[in-house]
């Protein structure tokens, strides 16, 4: 035997061999015969053990060899014998190994190599690489298998514990992002829902509150700036246009329609006595904060009386009641502001700034109630909302009146008709109204019903 190399191990050296092989953490080698007993076992669980023996014709069990027999001696029947039973690899207690030893390739004679997998062998819910080879033995016949059983936990578990921590780290970036994203959303969106809500308010000509804090963001500030000049136009707009008729019209979609439709309302006129002179005594400035005291007054208690103020004609204020929207009881609202503005000019602020020039302010009011037509009255170019008919002719004739009859508030027969007994009224006669081919029955408005004894006691 010229250039051969032999290395020879004792099998009970082969245990120690196996030991000292570089595996994973968890994995285990065995050597196996080709009858399936081990040999030698990395596994803490010891794989042979020893059984006594006394009659040495007993027939010997598998994978047990007597002490006897080892040392090629002959004994007695009084000899006590030994016998080392070696563990079948089926049988050991490590189930993937019993697993493996199922698999007939494994406990091969050839000399190659046979790979497995076997999952949840242990009843952990695993699974195990297997690997054998057969160690070649040419001389002997005593065959030989090397059989590697290692966890795929022991190869996979970092690769699987990383997989998971980057599941776990992408997953509480992308979470993390969503919840900076939605902050960030909130904060840029916030300001854009408070406009949307401002201009849905403003389209529906309400008060859209205290202009809002002004977005950091460039597109958002424009957007807010725009809005802020919208809604001063608009606001502006309704100060020419009364508010609750635009309301009226958008509602009823003729907003810019020439149309007007028959409405039973109550007109009032009023206009300050001895205007013209008064305007000749007082200057310019002093004048100009004057009427707009008077104005103001006189429009916060229309407008208190559920009236509607049509239109300003130099010192002379319309307003109507029933048109665009019906007033319950109009007759009664519409002389009862008639009162209230007479009573205005007595009381301050209005009698405090004409005392101030030296002035005592006087007004004259007519009211009349009937059928008159109401909407919007001009050209497609330019229009406004407004009532005529005879009506309003004849309110304005009444307010006109007092100053020939010396009184303060008169109403019509038609407006008398609905008035019931709250107020006091004082029948004018009959009177011939300039356009009317009739003479018209025309009251005087003294007061109050629920005033009567006090204007007795005043008498």
């Amino acid at each position: 035997l010229l250039g051969v190399a032999t290395a020879i191990i004792p099998t009970a050296r082969l245990d120690y061999f196996i030991r000292d092989l570089r595996t994973t953490p968890n994995s285990y080698v065995f050597a196996i015969d080709e009858s399936g007993f081990l040999l030698a076992s990395t596994h803490p669980t010891p794989f042979y053990e020893w059984i006594e023996q006394a009659d040495p014709a007993q027939k010997m069990l598998p994978g047990c060899h007597s002490t006897a027999e080892s040392a090629g001696v002959t004994t007695s029947k009084a000899t006590v014998l030994y016998y080392a039973c070696r563990d079948h690899a089926g049988k050991f207690p490590y189930t993937p190994l019993n697993a493996v030893a199922r698999v007939s390739k494994f406990l091969t004679t050839k000399e190659e190599a046979a790979l497995t997998t076997v999952t949840d062998a242990d009843g952990d819910g695993g699974t195990y690489y297997a690997a054998s080879a057969n160690i070649a033995n040419r001389i002997a016949q005593f065959k030989l298998n090397i059989v590697l059983v290692m966890p795929e936990a022991d190869v996979l578990g970092g690769i699987i514990a990383g997989r998971n921590l980057a599941i776990g780290v992408t997953a509480a970036v992308f979470f993390a992002a969503i919840a900076v994203s939605l902050v960030l959303i909130n904060v840029l969106l916030m300001p854009l829902t408070d406009v949307g809500r401002r201009m849905l308010r403003t389209s529906q000509l309400d008060d859209p509150g205290a202009p809002p804090a002004l977005s950091w963001l460039a597109e958002v500030h424009a957007l807010q700036v725009a809005y802020l000049d919208m809604g001063n136009a608009i606001a502006s707009f309704t100060r020419y246009v009364p508010r609750d008729v635009v309301k009226v019209l958008i509602a009823s979609g003729e907003l810019c329609q020439i149309r007007m439709t028959p409405h039973r309302c109550s007109v009032l006129f009023t206009d300050i006595a001895s205007f013209t002179s008064l305007c000749e005594r007082v200057p310019v400035r002093e004048l100009s904060v004057l009427i707009e005291i008077y104005f103001e007054q006189m429009s916060r208690i229309v407008m208190d009386n559920d009236g509607l103020i049509d239109k300003f004609i130099g010192d002379c204020v319309m307003a109507v009641w029933g048109a665009p929207f019906a007033v319950p009881n109009h007759e009664v609202k519409s002389t009862l502001c008639a009162l209230l503005l007479n009573r205005e000019t007595v009381v301050d602020p209005i009698r405090a700034s004409f005392a101030e020039v030296a002035e005592v302010l006087g007004i004259r009011v007519g009211v009349n109630t009937g059928e008159v037509l109401a909407g919007n009255m001009g050209s497609t170019q330019r229009m406004n909302y407004t009532v005529i008919g005879d009506p309003v002719n004849l309110a304005a004739r009444l307010e006109s009146l007092n100053k020939q009859t010396g009184t303060r508030v008169m109403v019509s027969e038609s407006t008398r008709a609905h008035l019931g007994q709250l107020f006091v009224l004082r029948l004018l006669s009959r009177i011939a109204v300039v356009g009317k081919t009739e003479p018209v029955r025309v009251y005087e408005v003294l007061g109050l019903a629920a005033q009567r004894s006090d204007m007795d006691l005043a008498r």
